[in-house]
């Protein structure tokens, strides 16, 4: 049997909060639609306004409350695929992250035996007087 490591289960916790996090945002959401689209009070009514306004404002602040958790719900899942992507093998460390840095760092300078411009020995031609590259 596979062992899952510690990462793993993180990033494996991280994406069912993500998930439940947008189910719950959903959920909210329809019922902010719902509570806006109830039948009207008459106009008739000495309170109508009050009871208009009040239901409006329910229906506003759970929807306000929806978006908001929709958002947590979508960044974590980001997080969550981020992390699973970058990760090798199930496992994310610094030294990976170390390596990669070091390696678009590392480079061999050369000096141009046309101009003396001193450039990386990949370019294909001196960046300052355009003559190639003879190595």
């Amino acid at each position: 049997m596979k062992q899952v490591t510690f990462s793993k289960k993180i990033n494996i916790i991280i994406f069912v909060i993500s998930f439940s996090l947008l189910l719950l945002g959903m959920v909210l959401l329809i019922s902010g639609f719902n509570i806006e689209n109830q039948p009207s009070v008459s106009m008739d009514d000495p309170n109508w306004f009050e009871i208009e306004s009040s239901r409006m404002d329910k229906s506003s602040n759970l929807m306000f409350i929806a978006m908001f958790i929709l958002f947590l719900g979508g960044a974590a899942l980001i997080i969550s695929i981020t992390y699973a992507s970058k990760s090798k093998n199930g496992n994310f460390s610094n030294e990976d992250m170390l390596d990669n840095i070091d390696d678009e760092k590392s480079f061999i300078s050369i000096e141009c035996k046309y101009c003396g411009a001193i450039y990386n020995e990949n370019s294909l031609t001196c960046p300052y007087c355009g003559r190639n590259n003879d190595i």
